[in-house]
């Protein structure tokens, strides 16, 4: 009997153990097959630049201890970028004519009692100077997988800035 409590409280303890653990994540660019964006094609080289210095771990989720990296974000983004301008005739190099600078700013999931929406906040700028500040949202029913939340935030941020006329002018110039 001693010994089934002793087993029980052991148990207890490693359950909310790893409940009450700091998680780090990063998205997978390959969870979500991209959302319909203004359709486009261009040729040429472009670089795309990872302009987040910040490498800290920010709390993105509360409730389950979730951080974020923006600066490994970013780079999800980018690898999503990258597939979708090659697919429409880019070449993406480091030392390109045209250029789109990067920077994932502010990543948040919040839980309420129904639903869990995250937000990712991006902000673009180009090598011809404009500039844009976008969100990419996602959000689920209660029983939805936290990291698939993310992976759907960062994609629609991506399709948020694919769908900027402006960008999408300056690819295609």
């Amino acid at each position: 009997m001693k010994i089934t409590r002793v087993l029980v409280a052991l148990g207890l303890t490693f359950t909310l153990s790893a409940c009450v653990s700091e998680k780090f994540y990063t998205p997978n660019p390959d969870t979500n097959q991209l959302e319909e964006i203004i359709e486009f094609t261009a040729t040429g080289d472009i670089s795309l630049i990872n302009n987040q210095p910040d490498t800290e771990e920010h709390l993105y989720h509360p409730q389950s201890k979730y951080h974020a990296n923006y600066n490994a974000w970013t780079d999800v983004a980018i690898a999503i970028i990258e597939r979708e301008l090659a697919a429409r005739g880019f070449n993406v190099t480091d030392d390109a004519g045209k250029s789109l600078s990067l920077s994932i700013n502010h990543v948040a999931t919040e839980t309420g009692w129904t639903q869990i929406q995250s937000q990712v906040h991006m902000s673009v700028e180009t090598g011809g100077g404009y500039s844009g500040e976008y969100v990419g949202r996602n959000h689920s029913v209660m029983a939805a997988n936290l990291k698939r939340q993310a992976d759907g935030a960062v994609m629609r941020v991506v399709v948020a800035m694919l769908n900027d006329p402006e960008i999408i002018t300056y690819l295609t110039e």
